[in-house]
């Protein structure tokens, strides 16, 4: 398996600080490119990106918040990344698939909470969708 681009989801969880770790080993064993990507969910807008406008800077300095705690999160853990990433999306889910295909990962290391079926049935689950559904391989780290 060719591994050039890794990503990691995070949701600044301890399970998301795992996957952080053993995304950052994976990245480094095959001198990969490494992002750590947060999805916050909202609402998709034409002007996000675009126009300047009173609501669009409160989600830039949202953004740069954000932003900002990745950054601290992956020195804190000594797993620092290439890239940091922050989408707003309407769901977690499509926020990554989107990600990972445009970018054209490789890999996707994501935390696995084990839910019960239950939950899973009821509230569904970010990681077992993304496992479904991406092109790509996926890689769940179980928490500490």
């Amino acid at each position: 398996m060719d591994v050039r681009k890794v990503l990691v989801t995070t949701d600044f969880s301890d399970a998301g600080n795992a996957a952080l770790r053993v995304g950052h080993d994976l990245a480094k064993r095959y001198e990969a490119h490494l992002t750590l990507l947060y999805v916050q969910e909202g609402k998709r807008s034409i002007a996000d990106g675009v126009l300047p406008h009173t609501s669009h800077g409160k989600a830039i300095d949202r953004s740069t918040t954000l932003q900002n705690h990745l950054e601290m999160v992956a020195e804190q853990l000594q797993a620092e990344a290439d890239e940091y990433a922050v989408l707003t999306d309407t769901s977690p889910t499509e926020g990554i698939l989107a990600f990972a295909e445009a970018e054209k990962i490789d890999v996707i290391v994501i935390a696995a909470r084990g839910h019960s079926a239950l939950e899973r049935l009821l509230i569904g689950s970010v990681t077992e969708r993304v496992v479904r559904h991406a092109k790509c391989a996926v890689l769940t780290v179980k928490p500490e």
